[in-house]
């Protein structure tokens, strides 16, 4: 089991590890625990111990945002390559009993290689809940809606986004029925790029 938190900074904290992270890395550090790295180069000796197969049953995300506790179910199966040092991953996760699908691929000596995130039938609007902050504007959105995020280099994501609903005033209803592009990032700026169709629909 994993239980997440809110630091003093409103970031996302679990044993050391912040999200995101300071901008500057010479800061002091304001917290407890140690900063999390991929590179796993320290434990190289030690990959031929491991199991080529990984399976996680019964788990559970804990994400804790002020006074709330929210317990997401989480499995996963993970294959194991000590040789070439990569790690194959397909978690299944359970917030508000919806299903989100990640598969990922990552390299033990370097960082995650791929990602693949995708969701049928999600609810945005009963996530609301859990990101503080950002709650109030998630909760317009609404569902189901059917998306697909991947990434070969964790730098540019491609999306897709099908069915996605936004009510921002209650006499105004838009809907994206098919919404594809991409959000890339380097050390300067992030860049999001999005086409498709727009149905506005006002009911008065």
């Amino acid at each position: 089991n994993i239980t997440f938190h809110l630091d003093e900074k409103k970031r996302i904290r679990s044993s050391g590890f912040s999200f995101p992270p300071d901008k500057d890395k010479n800061k002091n550090v304001d917290h407890p625990g140690p900063v999390f790295d991929f590179n796993l180069s320290a434990f190289e000796s030690y990959f031929a111990y491991l199991p080529e197969y990984v399976v996680l049953k019964n788990s559970t995300i804990f994400i804790e945002t002020g006074k709330d506790r929210f317990c997401i179910p989480v499995e996963a199966d993970v294959q194991l390559d000590s040789e070439r040092s990569l790690a194959d991953m397909k978690l299944s996760i359970h917030p508000m009993n919806q299903k989100i699908m990640v598969d990922a691929k990552a390299d033990f000596l370097q960082s995650p290689v791929e990602m693949k995130i995708s969701a049928e039938r999600l609810y945005p609007e009963l996530l609301s809940a859990m990101v503080p902050g950002a709650g109030q504007i998630l909760s317009k959105f609404s569902g189901p809606v059917n998306l697909a995020i991947e990434t070969k280099d964790f730098s540019t994501f491609h999306f897709e986004v099908n069915d996605l609903g936004l009510k921002p005033d209650p006499h105004l209803n838009i809907n994206f029925p098919e919404i594809s592009g991409t959000l890339s990032s380097d050390k300067t700026a992030m860049a999001l790029k999005a086409i498709g169709p727009v149905q506005i629909r006002s009911p008065g």
